[in-house]
Order: structure tokens, then sequence, then C-alpha cells
């Protein structure tokens, strides 16, 4: 009876120390997996990019256009400061080098959603860990996507808040940094029908300005200027009435 007995312990015993094992295991993969993302998202913050938020646009001057030239572009017409000398185009993308040298891209408007229009062929399990790391974006425009992206900054990384936080903001970091493209200053637009973003200012030698634009119905264009190699310029009111010269080619 007493050897019976002392199998019985020694079987719990072994029991327990087995659970215990597993159970540290599955603890030791947890912290793994969150102390990965943690310092994925901590070297992303590292960035100084990361820290430069949206500010509101200081200079709403507008330049007299008169002299320049209208094109029309995607479905848009809008004012250009110089005349045009040469344009290339492709299906979605147009280049106008201005007699001044400084070139002007136009993007063709977006019009997809993001969140999870981008992964409405995955599994139910997916979808679901989507929305547990996006929360309410997953539903928003790309205006809202874009919006919390460049609202990110190193503050939203810490090792005490969730693996899903933590990954958020690793994703959201990495986007924006992928958007601001070198620039050293964000501006916040609001244009006429249009609502959005600058990227960098004229006087950045060197470095281009973009302009995210989303109107009523969240189609994105882009426009993109640039100085030439020759000097050309352009100042931040010519920008400005390039932006509020922007209607649809058809009411």
């Amino acid at each position: 009876m007493e050897t019976t007995a002392a199998k019985r312990i020694s079987w719990r015993r072994i029991g327990l120390c087995l659970a215990i094992i597993f159970a540290a295991g599955y603890l030791a993969t947890l912290v793994t997996d969150h102390v990965g993302v943690w310092y994925l998202a901590r070297k992303e913050a590292r960035d100084p990019e990361s820290s430069i938020l949206p500010q509101r646009l200081p200079n709403i001057g507008v330049a007299d256009l008169q002299g320049g030239q209208q094109v029309n572009d995607f479905g848009y017409v809008f004012d250009l400061p110089w005349k045009v000398s040469k344009r290339t185009g492709a299906k979605t993308v147009s280049t106008f080098t201005l007699e001044n040298g400084t070139w002007v891209f136009i993007a063709a408007p977006q019009s997809l959603p993001p969140g999870l229009a981008s992964i409405e062929k995955d599994t139910p399990a997916e979808t679901a860990a989507f929305r547990s790391v996006y929360g309410i974006l997953t539903e928003g425009s790309r205006y809202d996507w874009m919006q919390a992206e460049l609202y990110s900054s190193p503050s939203d990384v810490s090792f005490w808040r969730s693996r899903s936080h933590n990954s958020r903001a690793l994703v959201m970091l990495m986007s924006k940094h992928a958007a601001i493209q070198n620039a050293k200053v964000i501006y916040t637009l609001s244009v006429g029908r249009f609502h959005g973003f600058q990227f960098g200012v004229p006087q950045q030698a060197h470095s281009p300005v973009n302009i995210r634009l989303f109107d009523a119905n969240d189609h994105e264009l882009w426009i993109g200027l640039r100085r030439a190699p020759n000097g050309g310029s352009f100042t931040q009111e010519q920008i400005n009435a390039i932006m509020a010269s922007i209607r649809p080619a058809t009411p």
C-alpha cells in the first residue's frame, strides 16, 4: 500500500512538474514575443522623424498665377505658376516641367479604402487579429489612417503596454517614415473641398514638397513639387495657389 501511495505521489509530482514546465515555456514565449515587438517599436521610435508632428500651415498667402497655365489631368483642373514646357505621363502619374525648370508631379487619385478592405480575403481569425490591433481605424477612411500615422510619436511605445499596442505603434511609425520622405516639417491643410497634409517646405533645398489631399469622398490626390537642378524655385504662396485652384474637370 505504501508503494502504491508513493507511486501516486510520484506521478502527481511528475504531472505538476510537467504542467509547470509547459506553463513556463508558454509564459517565456509570450514574454519573448512582447519584448521583441517592443524592441522593434522602440528602435523605430528613435528615428528623428518619429518626433515630427503635424502643425498648422503658418503661411496662408495665395500668389497670383496669371501668366501660368491651366492643366487638366486625372479628372481635375488646376493652375500652375508657369507655362508647361514638357509633359510626360503614365497611367497613374503625370510629370510637368515648367518654364522656370520646376518639376510638378501629379498622381492619379486613389479611392481604395485602407484597413479591412486590404485583407478582405483573409480568414476571420486574421481579420479579428487585425481589429484587435487597430480598433476603430479598421473602419476609418484613408485620411483617418494617414492622420493616425502622422500623429504617432515615440511616446506611443512603452514596455508596459500590451503587445497589440506596441504592434500598432510600430506599424504607424514605419508608415509615418515612409510618408515623410525626409521632410523636416508636416503641415495640416484645409483648402476648399480638400483637406490633407504638406510634407516639406520650398526653402528645403534639394528636397521635394509633397502634398497629400483628400476630398469629401476620401479620394486621395498626390502632388509633388521639386526644385530644378538649374535653380528653378517656387514659393509657399504659389503652392497655396495651386491647391486653391484644384477643381473637378466635370462639375
